[in-house]
């Protein structure tokens, strides 16, 4: 439960940063630990003390509560065991983002597939 909890607390770090334009190195320099730190934040391998959690909220003028909002059904959508993502919980993210991170998203998306297939073409000849 705890893994459950440091993966979805490391998503909506992600999430608030990439809102806020920032890097991890920016993030990292504000909380005072390496890039690397914020890398394993981000993918739920470290939990955040308390006071991280407080000295994030401060930094990305978010309420502390942010963080654990919407968490249980996080729970209910994500299967956390087998990394499946429920379409509807993905659905639900895409929309919260705001439209220019969701254009950015659909291109970075085309973008993969192009080299996806590109590398398929390449291997299959």
């Amino acid at each position: 439960m705890e893994q459950d909890l440091n993966r979805y607390i490391g998503i909506k770090i992600r999430q608030k940063r990439i809102e806020l334009n920032l890097t991890q190195t920016k993030v990292a320099r504000a909380l005072n630990v390496t890039f690397q730190q914020i890398q394993k934040y981000e993918k739920g391998t470290n939990g955040l003390s308390a006071n991280r959690i407080r000295a994030l909220s401060n930094y990305f003028n978010m309420p502390i509560s942010y963080f654990f909002e919407g968490y249980e059904d996080f729970k209910k959508e994500f299967d956390l065991n087998n990394q499946r993502i429920n379409l509807e919980f993905l659905s639900k993210l895409f929309t919260s983002l705001r439209n220019e991170y969701q254009q950015k998203f659909l291109r970075d998306i085309h973008k993969l597939e192009t080299n996806f297939e590109e590398n398929r073409e390449i291997i299959n000849s």
